[in-house]
């Protein structure tokens, strides 16, 4: 009988533990579907053709709730991030917001600044969303002056 009175002690606060880890959330404000995660950028295309612009450092694109986030990791890793926000208007279109602000930084600046590479502007964008799976992206942006941007992302 005394056996009982001291496991209980112990099993309890082992239960409570694992039961408080199970309902942790990974996903602020709910589930984003194939969007959460990190996303690598390896390739960048200029109608159909491979950007010579696009760096060979590391890009990640990050979807969480309404955030994206653009790092780019230099060598030495060194990281510069860009914020903004999107929203999936439907099946096949998506919202890039690159145009924040707060109280030390202008609209579209610094840090709220898309990375020149990807040709985004300062602002709102509308992309085509040609592939989207839990693996692989295909995003392409169709540019003021004529000129479409292809990103291919993978996870």
């Amino acid at each position: 009988m005394a056996r009982n009175k001291t496991i209980c002690p112990i099993i309890l606060p082992i239960a409570m533990l694992v039961w408080s880890l199970m309902s942790g959330c990974t996903h602020n404000n709910g589930d984003i579907g194939p969007w959460f995660g990190a996303w690598m950028l390896n390739a960048i295309e200029v109608d159909g053709q491979p950007s010579d612009e696009y760096p060979t450092d590391t890009q990640v694109w990050k979807f969480q709730s309404t955030v994206i986030n653009v790092s780019q990791i230099y060598p030495h890793h060194y990281i510069y991030d860009s914020f903004g926000s999107w929203e999936q208007l439907s099946a096949t279109k998506l919202e890039l917001n690159f145009g924040h602000y707060d109280n030390a930084t202008l609209p579209g600046e610094e840090r709220y600044e898309p990375p020149v590479y990807t040709h985004l502007p300062k602002g709102a964008a509308i992309l085509d969303i040609v592939t989207l799976t839990d693996k692989k992206m295909v995003l392409t942006y169709l540019a003021n002056d004529g000129v479409t941007y292809t990103y291919r992302l993978s996870k």
